[in-house]
């Protein structure tokens, strides 16, 4: 990327050492599960952890609207302790939200799943809390995360990810360890360390924005209003991810078999594995193209979109190709068993990943010209035709398992392979003339 300012290659580096250790926690972690605790619970684990993604909603989607409006007051040239400060205040607020819905999920947990008929007398409740409580720490720790990132600390912000997911790992390995491994020791280490986490990147954006940001009177009603009028569309359209893995979860949940959902897990892992080959680069741009944005240098923010697409489908097609020879292996390793049921499905979940994953630059692109609206109505559409897809073939067609899989396939080429090039080149192509 002949555009990006010096320093790029670094953060992209740190933003894949963060993704590469998220996926070697989740791996290391379902796999300690599967094999010492069974496939019910790690059924239960990973119905767990995709649908407790409930919570990012609560965020407001302060994280990208910061990014947005902190590169607007970088280019007036105005103090941005205001956005922090009132970013802040809501996420205090958002915070107080999440943890109620983290309580309440885990009060109604066996109302609104199955669960495996040899754990149904199980109390998960403090196992699913521990978890929302996890996720909330995560989710109030991205605004201050967005101060570096807008800051030129990106690398760093990273590092403390790359940081939070080793704890995990290492907190798990002492559970093993002291022969005290259950789901609750699972969600308790997994709330540490996102505690840590959220720690960790309030005190540097504190250093990086200087005791000014946490004044009280750099509160304001204005800018908060501000924040959520982009971010409540960010959050409509992050509410779009429960329409995918987590819908499709429940639904093969309720109209196939609850032991069936571990068949399904591994394989939306590998593809959130694979994703986050692209999750860091669009991490990166998105700071960057913001700025670049804000500047008016519409060349730039093209640059940033067509190469990083084009390096975004590099990674993926070799990556899905290698994952799909290798799986057999994979799932040997990893969960001590061929799982003859994912592997039947892999290859269709495999061609949805890169077709997803290769968006991401677009989504990026979109969130920081400003361009919410569209994108947030696109993704809702698309996960709505997802769900209506997957019911349909599933509980109409009698497709079984791939039939979830058709549903996802349909609504992603839609979206992500049809959509969005069209409508970012046609923005890009306006702004010029513009």
């Amino acid at each position: 990327m002949t555009a990006a300012a010096p320093g790029i290659r670094r953060e992209i580096i740190a933003a894949y050492v963060a993704s590469a250790s998220r996926v070697l926690s989740w791996v290391f972690v379902t796999a300690v599960v599967y094999r010492r605790l069974g496939a019910d619970l790690f059924a239960i684990l990973a119905l767990v952890r995709t649908t407790i993604g409930l919570l990012n909603y609560t965020t407001l989607g302060l994280a990208p609207a910061m990014v947005r409006m902190l590169s607007l007051e970088k280019r007036a040239s105005r103090a941005p302790s205001e956005v922090y400060s009132s970013a802040m205040a809501l996420a205090a607020i958002a915070s107080l939200a999440g943890v109620a819905l983290a309580f309440a999920y885990a009060v109604f947990f066996p109302v609104l799943h199955r669960l495996p008929a040899a754990h149904a007398n199980h109390n998960f409740g403090p196992f699913v809390f521990l978890m929302g409580l996890g996720m909330v720490f995560h989710i109030v720790s991205d605004a201050p995360g967005a101060v570096l990132q807008v800051r030129q600390r990106i690398a760093t912000d990273n590092i403390l990810l790359a940081g939070a997911e080793w704890i995990w790992i290492a907190l798990i390995v002492l559970a093993v360890w002291r022969d005290n491994l259950t789901l609750e020791s699972v969600a308790l280490a997994w709330a540490i360390s996102a505690m840590i986490l959220m720690g960790a990147r309030i005190l540097l954006a504190r250093d990086a924005m200087g005791s000014a940001a946490f004044a009280g009177p750099s509160v304001r009603a204005e800018m908060m209003r501000r924040l959520l009028s982009f971010g409540l569309l960010v959050a409509l359209a992050q509410a779009a991810d429960f329409l995918y893995a987590p819908t499709d979860n429940i639904l093969i949940n309720r109209f196939l078999d609850p032991r069936a959902v571990a068949a399904y897990a591994p394989a939306i892992q590998i593809d959130a594995g694979l994703l986050l080959l692209v999750s860091g680069l669009a991490a990166v741009l998105l700071p960057r193209t913001a700025l670049a944005h804000a500047e008016g240098n519409t060349r730039i923010v093209r640059q940033y979109y067509i190469k990083g697409t084009f390096l975004s489908l590099c990674l993926l097609l070799p990556a899905a190709l290698a994952a799909w020879l290798l799986s057999p292996f994979i799932f040997r390793l990893w969960l001590g068993d061929p799982m003859p049921a994912t592997l039947a499905i892999l290859p269709l979940v495999l061609i949805h990943t890169v077709v997803g994953g290769s968006s991401a630059v677009g989504r990026s692109v979109l969130l920081a010209t400003g361009k919410v609206r569209p994108f947030t109505a696109a993704v809702l559409v698309a996960g709505a035709s997802n769900v209506l897809l997957s019911f349909v073939f599933v509980y109409c067609f009698r497709l079984g398992l791939p039939g979830i899989v058709y549903g996802t396939l349909v609504a992603v080429i839609g979206r992500c392979a049809l959509w969005m090039p069209w409508y970012v080149m046609k923005m890009l192509r306006e702004s010029t003339r513009a």
